[in-house]
């Protein structure tokens, strides 16, 4: 599973919280909620794991440069 994140999609039928569900080892794993996701969404979210498709389209980044400014600290004296 580590190896390969997409090749398990884990699911719930909304019946409990994700927290009464999910062993311990995978805390952090995303689990779909089946019955929300055909409710809101008609299966959105399950056929974008499925076909690895973000559903969130990110606009470009910048391709300025930003410089960080440096802060000095100056060494503790009594």
């Amino acid at each position: 599973m580590k190896r390969n994140k997409n090749k398990y999609i884990f699911v719930s039928f909304g019946k409990s919280s994700r927290e009464d569900i999910i062993p311990t080892a995978l805390f952090g794993t995303d689990v779909l909620d089946l019955k929300r996701d055909q409710d809101k969404n008609a299966f959105n979210a399950l056929f974008s794991k499925i076909k690895e498709e973000n559903i969130i389209e990110f606009s470009e980044v910048s391709k300025d440069e930003i410089q960080v400014q440096k802060i000095e600290i100056k060494p503790f004296k009594l």
